[in-house]
């Protein structure tokens, strides 16, 4: 009942805020970084070394991490309610009553993005110091890693739906560049790419949720009996604004109700006050209006998450984060672990009062959440590029976040968000150790033994593990439980205009296997990578594994990249198995793994295996332990008998009410006991099948059921299929495009062209000889009559006394003649 009341308290009013003047400098600094480094990061690192360079980019972080620290203990010492930080700077833009405002805004949830971001962030540039060491491009790295963590700030911290789209598209941006940062190599920059083009589509569908929104915030479309049109009226016409007679008069009187101005905005807090506040009637006025037939709310909430599956690597959109992986391997645990690829979710749970006015939105967002959370477990089964197995482990854990903030467990989704942040993070820079530890080499299947050498990787892996597979001991349980959990119990969702209160049941049942999943698939990767003998100085050369090793990879697909000329290259340009003379696949070569090569030639998996340096080493712990205390952000109320610490935090935020069935707590405790279950099947599976690389029954599997096994190890050909579907139609259609611009319409233009010259030719001539003819002739004849006039002006008096005379006779005869 307390909750509940709290939550009431929250919608009676707008939200109080307390204005400062300082939050503009969290993202400069970072931005003044990138600047430093991208205009002089050539010529200081020529003159002073590499040290100059990742000493101003660390130093910008670490400035922006101080001053959101500052910000954050400012917020503490707010009552619970007023805690909303504003800084404007100036007006960008006024059209009408809608402003957008260089505005800086922090309430619970984007303060916890940003401490996330700052934080994690600042670790893993310290991070790159030692793993990015060899590089020669050295300032260009972190002058666009600086430019990414200002874009991402910008995204969480912006006060308006502007800003935020500033720092989306920013994020995108540098993702690009980010991952294409090895460009001379083409595989590695059709990666960028290919995630630059794949957000595109999902940008296209946030600007157009958007504008939908700010459409329906305007007006409503009336319908007219005779069903052939309507009219569009103004929100304040629809209110009835006292004193107006006109909808062009209530436009202006823009009305103020309860201190709250109704009408168009791109502001999340006025946007948040019009819809909570009942006597606005926004909230109404949206939920009674349709759109071709659907709701709008549903139509608005769909498209702006179809934003949120680009840039969270949702199904169908999913397909650029594996590929992604061609980036640097901080690149990966930055961008496509920690930060960027939750924009998605982070926007969604921002949204959270208007998504919860839609059913049918939410269960979509949930219902995709699901799909990709099993569909890319399923992936991650068969991987060998240890980075492979994180790509499609970010996929599906980012299923499970839109699954929490789809059935309407937003805290829980965005808990999610950060406890992954944690241990992916781990893991991603856990890998890059690896990786560097093994010169460069990224293939599991050489490696194997590596505890013993990297004893501090070793660990701090071995806790992301059992972070993400969802033991107690660490934070991936509390958040993936809760999140499943309200799953189970949510009976509100709506799909195609018939409630389904079965779908959230269906949706818990898909999340326990894909939880099963996440934890073999995990333990199978530290189990190959550091138990057993290492297998470094094994399969090097042009045999790779024999084929019937315990881990050999057979590929019966060189079809699976029939979309690149049939050589069938992986996503880091090395060639994949090519067919025998039969047509058949032969044993994947664990040389045909990726590389993450940073550049270098020469060869891979060399030499004996180190442990990295202490710049690595040291945030690897760090975040390891960080994904073991935040556990107590979440810890149950079944367990302390009050809300989770994150909840009560993020409460005033995320206030929209959306209905739970009501459970005896004898059910959560065997739901919570399901949960560790389901992480106990996957490690024991694990541990039988890849421990110390002995069992010969993954082979065993492998042969006796090779066609589903090549299907999940090729990722079920959804590149393909996009390249049969998509890409192929459209490289057709340009090509046919750019011969009919070629022979046709230049055929039409030149044929043009040469009418226009016969016309000229024509217009030439008459103008030549006939315009000009005339004229010349009255000029000629001009001349002639002067010439002939010239010999009468003889300068001789007699002579002109004469031609008086003769005038004066010949006036004498005429006028003789006339009478």
């Amino acid at each position: 009942m307390e909750h509940a009341a709290h939550q009431a308290a929250h919608q009676l009013g707008p939200v109080l805020f307390e204005r400062v003047s300082y939050l503009w400098l969290i993202p400069l600094f970072p931005l003044i970084g990138a600047t430093i480094n991208a205009l002089f990061g050539l010529k200081l690192q020529r003159a002073y070394g590499k040290k100059v360079i990742h000493t101003v980019a660390v130093a910008a972080m670490v400035l922006s991490l101080l001053t959101a620290l500052y910000a954050f203990q400012q917020m503490l010492g707010l009552p619970a309610d007023h805690r909303f930080l504003q800084d404007t700077r100036w007006n960008l833009l006024t059209a009408g009553r809608v402003t957008v405002d260089l505005g800086f805004a922090l309430d619970q949830l984007s303060m916890m993005m940003v401490l996330i971001i700052t934080f994690i962030g600042t670790l893993i540039h310290v991070f790159s110091i030692g793993y990015m060491a060899d590089e020669q491009p050295y300032w260009r790295f972190f002058a666009w890693l600086n430019l990414f963590v200002f874009s991402m700030l910008l995204l969480v911290m912006g006060d308006n739906f502007a800003m935020m789209f500033f720092g989306w598209e920013g994020v995108g941006l540098c993702s690009y560049l980010l991952i294409a940062y090895y460009y001379t190599d083409p595989e590695k920059a059709a990666a960028g790419m290919k995630a630059f083009v794949v957000n595109r589509f999902g940008d296209f569908g946030f600007l157009a949720g958007l504008l939908m929104l700010f459409w329906g915030m305007g007006g409503a479309w009336t319908a007219r009996d005779d069903m052939r049109g309507g009219t569009y009226v103004p929100l304040p016409a629809l209110n009835a604004t006292a004193g107006a007679t006109t909808a062009a008069q209530s436009v202006a009187l823009a009305p103020v109700i309860d201190g709250v101005m109704v009408g168009p905005t791109l502001n999340f807090r006025e946007l948040r006050d019009q819809i909570v506040i009942e006597k606005t009637g926004v909230k109404k006025h949206l939920q009674e209006q349709q759109l071709w037939g659907f709701t709008l709310l549903a139509l608005i909430g769909v498209l702006l998450f179809v934003g949120a599956m680009g840039k969270s690597a949702q199904l169908p959109l999913y397909v650029w984060l594996p590929d992604a992986m061609a980036g640097p391997t901080p690149v990966s645990a930055l961008i496509h672990a920690a930060t960027m690829v939750t924009a998605g979710v982070y926007m969604v749970a921002r949204l959270n009062f208007l998504f919860a006015l839609s059913p049918t939105a939410m269960a979509w967002v949930a219902l995709i959440g699901t799909l990709t959370a099993v569909f890319a477990a399923s992936i991650g089964f068969f991987q060998y590029d240890i980075k492979k197995v994180l790509a499609y482990s970010t996929v599906s854990q980012l299923g499970f976040m839109f699954i929490g903030v789809g059935v309407g467990a937003y805290w829980a989704g965005v808990y999610h968000l950060l406890t992954h942040a944690f241990f992916k993070a781990t893991l991603f820079l856990g890998s890059g150790s690896v990786i560097l530890g093994c010169h460069h080499e990224q293939d599991m299947r050489k490696m194997g033994g590596l505890k013993k050498f990297m004893p501090t990787t070793h660990w701090t892996y071995l806790v992301a593990c059992i972070a993400i597979a969802g033991f107690p001991v660490a934070n991936g349980f509390y958040s993936k439980d809760e999140i499943l959990w309200k799953a189970f119990t949510s009976e509100h969702l709506t799909l195609f205009g018939f409630h389904t209160p079965w779908l959230g049941a269906a949706i818990y049942l898909a999340g326990i296997v894909a939880a099963t999943g996440t934890s073999f698939y995990m333990f199978r990767s530290y189990y190959m990578t550091f138990t057993g003998e290492y297998r470094g100085g094994q399969g090097h050369g042009d045999h790779g594994h024999d084929d019937h090793g315990a881990h050999a990879a057979p590929v019966a697909a060189a079809h699976a990249t029939a979309g690149h000329g049939g050589h069938g290259h992986d996503d880091h340009g090395h060639a994949a198995p090519a067919h025998d003379d039969h047509g058949h696949g032969h044993a994947v070569p664990a040389h045909a793994a990726a590389h993450d090569d940073h550049g270098h030639g020469g060869h891979h998996g060399g030499g004996t295996p180190h442990e990295s340096p202490r710049t690595i080493t040291w945030v690897l712990a760090t975040l390891a332990i960080g994904s073991v205390l935040t556990l107590f952000l979440g810890l149950p109320a079944l367990w302390t008998h009050r809300p989770p610490a994150l909840e009560h935090w993020l409460e005033p935020v995320l206030l929209a009410e959306v209905p739970f069935a009501s459970k005896p707590h004898s059910w959560e405790w065997i739901f919570q006991g399901l949960g560790v279950l389901a992480g106990t099947v996957g490690w024991v599976f694990a541990r039988w099948l890849y421990k110390d690389g002995k069992s010969t029954i993954p082979a065993t599997l492998q042969k006796k059921y090779e066609g589903a096994w090549t299907v999940v190890y090729n990722k079920y050909y959804v590149d393909e299929l996009y390249d049969a579907t998509v890409i192929r139609p459209s490289v057709f259609l340009a090509r046919f495009l750019s011969w009919f611009d070629g022979h046709v319409i230049d055929w039409l233009v030149n044929f043009a062209g040469w009418i226009t010259r016969i016309f000229a030719n024509i217009d030439g001539a008459i103008d030549k000889y006939l315009v000009d003819g005339a004229v010349n002739a009255v000029a000629a004849v001009t001349i002639e009559s002067g010439r002939a006039l010239r010999k009468v002006q003889t300068g001789r008096i007699q002579t002109y006394l004469y031609g008086a005379l003769a005038g004066g006779l010949a006036v004498v005869l005429l006028n003789f003649l006339i009478r």
